[in-house]
């Protein structure tokens, strides 16, 4: 008899763990993969305790598990150094473009539902020439010699999804992640092809966004879907805006070009595959200029990456 009423009691816990609305909500909050022996107990011993509590009191007792739990984010690399090959098509599909980059990031903090990180990227051995003009100048990702930087702050909507298929455990997360982009990037060219000489101007692009992300974390695997508005401004510094304007070959063209686009990324472990997509909105080409007319409108930069971790730590 008092076997049975310790079967009952067990199958009775474990029912209203897994069928109560607001049970069930809390023990979400704390994931169990990746924990020892001892934080599995006290993750049952919570939501036991959890269970016991008044409903008046089960508020002041969530808010205290919550910042006692372990955090998915807590274990993650502080820095990491890897590099980047990428090969993509610009100009509506009418070139190719190689590139390889040394690349990191730093992370400045972590916190049981966000985290914020820094990037950085040097791209040295991309191709160049006038036939990219238009996609070198709009898209950091494509050119000879340039510099990127981002901050973004990633923030955990909901509450973590953990599935058990297969053996395996699985983790389903969405996030929004608003960031920030600054590129760097010297361009040359010519006036026109016939000349021996080549002209040279920066660009500083600036660009500002939010990122819609789902990412699922399965054993060794890692899989994210992601979709980033954004809104993006080139500027020429006054130095530079008279070879910038007689490679383009048009005096009146604006020294900071606005546009909006959207760049859509699916990535699983280390490959990843994206659609950058731009509409510069202040752009006007004169009859003739092929130069100009190929940066106005739309435009779109589509490829393939491979990351190669170096380290992390």
């Amino acid at each position: 008899m008092q076997i049975s009423r310790i079967h009952l009691t067990l199958l009775a816990v474990f029912w209203i763990i897994n069928n109560a609305q607001g049970q069930q909500a809390f023990t979400q909050k704390i994931p169990i993969s990746g924990l020892d022996s001892n934080q599995i107990k006290a993750y049952f011993k919570n939501t036991i305790d959890y269970i016991g509590k008044s409903k008046k009191d089960r508020k002041e007792f969530r808010k205290q598990s919550e910042n006692q739990s372990p955090s998915l984010f807590s274990n993650m690399p502080t820095f990491a150094l890897y590099g980047i090959g990428n090969l993509n098509t610009v100009q509506q599909f009418e070139e190719l473009n190689g590139s390889g980059k040394l690349a990191g990031y730093f992370r400045l903090f972590s916190s049981p539902k966000s985290f914020a990180t820094a990037f950085f990227s040097y791209n040295r051995n991309a191709s160049n020439s006038d036939s990219l003009l238009a996609s070198t100048f709009l898209f950091p990702d494509v050119g000879q010699s340039s510099f990127a930087g981002t901050l973004e702050w990633a923030f955990l909507l909901g509450t973590p999804r953990r599935k058990y298929t297969g053996g395996r455990d699985q983790i389903n997360m969405f996030f929004s992640i608003p960031f920030f982009e600054f590129a760097n990037k010297m361009i040359k060219g010519k006036a026109n092809a016939s000349d021996t000489e080549d002209l040279y101007f920066s660009t500083l692009m600036y660009t500002f966004g939010n990122r819609i992300q789902f990412s699922m974390h399965r054993y060794e695997d890692d899989a994210s879907f992601s979709l980033s508005p954004y809104l993006s401004f080139v500027n020429i510094p006054n130095e530079d805006n008279n070879a910038y304007r007689s490679v383009f070959g048009d005096e009146e063209l604006p020294s900071m070009i606005s546009s909006w686009g959207i760049k859509v990324v699916f990535q699983y472990n280390d490959f990843q595959i994206f659609a950058d997509l731009k509409n510069v909105m202040n752009v006007s080409a004169k009859d003739g200029n092929e130069r100009v007319r190929a940066i106005q409108g739309f435009n779109s930069n589509i490829g393939i990456v491979f990351n190669a971790q170096i380290f992390a730590r």
